[in-house]
């Protein structure tokens, strides 16, 4: 007999996953307007499709006797949000200054910048288990993003060498070209210090809110 915070959490998932979608083909004009495969490369699209396969292992652990909830799940969370803070907070700025006529309230931008982080976020603090984060993952969660930086950058260069046209970088603040050595180190510094908070605050929380309900429960008497 499935209880009622299950189904609510079930159909939350459903709904999720569902939009999910929807704004990752949105977003790769696989709904309609000019096709964008180059979406995929952006950390917003990997993310998007990160907590899709979380979502999509936490309905399947509905029907089996499996818990597949908790791994992964910490990584999921500061991802998204990550994509969501720098989007609002400094990609959504230089865009605009760049084309005042860019277009913010799309579909797909509206999905993947916004509606993601906050269900994703709000899946997790109501219906995840807490206090059962593997100990090791917040150190995978902080090499997500230097392993991203490097791959990215580096197929930026080496693609420049090969076709002899301007390195074309994911996001303005990895471009080496414009910002040089130091500009990049200095954005990267600043976003990775910023992650690595994100990563250990969410833990810690984790951690602390899974003593606070194992403390709760009542005590079997023997």
């Amino acid at each position: 007999m499935i209880d009622k915070t299950t189904k609510i959490s079930l159909s939350y998932k459903i709904i999720f996953s569902i939009l999910l979608i929807t704004g990752i083909l949105a977003r790769a004009g696989l709904l309609g307007g000019k096709l964008q495969l180059q979406t995929f490369y952006s950390f917003t699209s990997i993310s998007n499709i990160y907590i899709l396969m979380l979502t999509f292992i936490a309905i399947l652990s509905f029907f089996t006797d499996k818990e597949l909830t908790s791994k992964g799940r910490l990584i999921g969370v500061v991802m998204i949000l990550t994509t969501g803070i720098i989007y609002h907070f400094i990609l959504l700025p230089e865009k605009i200054i760049e084309n005042p006529h860019y277009q913010v309230f799309t579909y797909g931008n509206i999905i993947a910048h916004y509606f993601a982080p906050c269900a994703m976020l709000l899946d997790w603090l109501l219906f995840d288990g807490k206090g059962k984060i593997p100990r090791k993952e917040p150190l995978i969660c902080v090499s997500i993003p230097i392993v991203y930086f490097s791959i990215t950058s580096l197929y930026s260069y080496t693609s420049s060498l090969v076709t002899g046209k301007e390195a074309n970088y994911v996001y303005f603040f990895m471009d080496f070209d414009q910002l040089g050595i130091d500009g990049v180190f200095k954005w990267c510094t600043f976003i990775l210090l910023a992650f690595i908070a994100l990563v250990y605050t969410i833990y810690f929380l984790d951690y602390s809110i899974g003593r606070i309900v194992e403390s709760n429960k009542p005590t079997k008497l023997s």
